[in-house]
């Protein structure tokens, strides 16, 4: 094969190569971006030219429900688990009681701690702040697609911290749960 000899011609057939690799792995990975969803503009494009808004695909639970939670947190074996995917320092600030931290950037230093409970629990609630933040989703697919946890046992409670605050239900500070 004959390489271009401008730096040009050799930056665009570099680039068109990498494009290439990029889309063979979103067919083939499934945690990769999806190619039909518009990620700037939150719709997912349908091939009729419809839209519709854009969804994690997960169950959802509200703050009500989180707290109608709390009392079976404790059981044993779980039934119920309310995982909080943000930050140790978030975590420590304050956290809904009873709740497990998993990181979601640092998955790797709790999740041998807690695959026997995810495994166990029927429930499987994932939060972070809310708003904007995307970390439960994250965590939530990278548990379906590399932990093997059953997606129909994930509920994410999308509202998260900020909403569970702003209904002045109970947190809890420091590293316990």
């Amino acid at each position: 094969m004959r390489l271009p000899s401008s730096t040009c011609a050799q930056t665009a057939a570099f680039a068109i190569g990498v494009l290439a690799l990029g889309i063979f792995n979103s067919y083939l990975n499934p945690s990769a971006l999806r190619l039909h969803v518009a990620y700037i503009n939150p719709t997912v494009l349908h091939g009729n030219g419809e839209s519709k808004e854009l969804e994690h695909g997960y169950q959802t639970a509200s703050a009500e429900d989180v707290k109608s939670y709390l009392d079976l947190l404790y059981e044993d074996p779980p039934y119920v688990m309310v995982i909080d995917a943000r930050s140790k320092a978030h975590y420590e600030e304050g956290h809904i009681p009873g709740s497990f931290l998993l990181d979601h950037y640092h998955q790797d230093r709790y999740i041998e701690e807690l695959k026997p409970v995810l495994e166990e629990s029927a429930i499987i609630v994932i939060y972070c702040t809310g708003g904007d933040c995307e970390d439960s989703i994250f965590l939530s697919n990278s548990l379906v697609y590399h932990q093997g946890v059953e997606k129909e046992k994930i509920y994410i409670f999308e509202g998260g911290v900020e909403v569970w605050e702003g209904l002045a239900f109970p947190m809890k500070e420091g590293g316990e749960r």
